[in-house]
């Protein structure tokens, strides 16, 4: 059998990619009992209303270097994931353990995942 063309390769190792991040995302969700992090509003993956639709967030962006991983990515609700990317609502921590929210003019409070999380040494 012929190798793949280097184009169709990469659409392939893509979709893999994409079907991966899907399966860490159903892990994030159902590690923070499908609450957003920041609010505790309940948030659904898959619901037809834009504002309870899960977003997963990474804590340190995509764009600068964050990985797919559970302890980068935290369940949020469109409104708290609005705001963080306008700057108006600031996240810090793993999300496997504490993150710590936090706003101008108000103290910063603290979020633990809904469930405990096992995680290798």
């Amino acid at each position: 059998m012929k190798p793949l063309p280097s184009i169709l390769k990469r659409k392939e190792d893509k979709r893999a990619k994409a079907a991966d991040r899907i399966v860490v995302y159903r892990f994030v969700y159902k590690r923070d009992g499908y609450q957003c992090r920041a609010c505790g509003d309940v948030v659904s993956p898959g619901s037809l209303d834009s504002f309870k639709r899960a977003h997963p967030h990474h804590v340190q962006f995509r764009s600068r270097g964050g990985q797919d991983v559970p302890e980068n990515l935290a369940t949020l609700c469109p409104i708290c994931h609005d705001l963080i990317h306008a700057y108006r609502l600031h996240v810090a921590g793993n999300a496997n353990g504490a993150l710590t929210f936090s706003t101008e003019g108000r103290t910063p409070w603290v979020s633990w995942p809904a469930c405990s999380v096992v995680t290798k040494r």
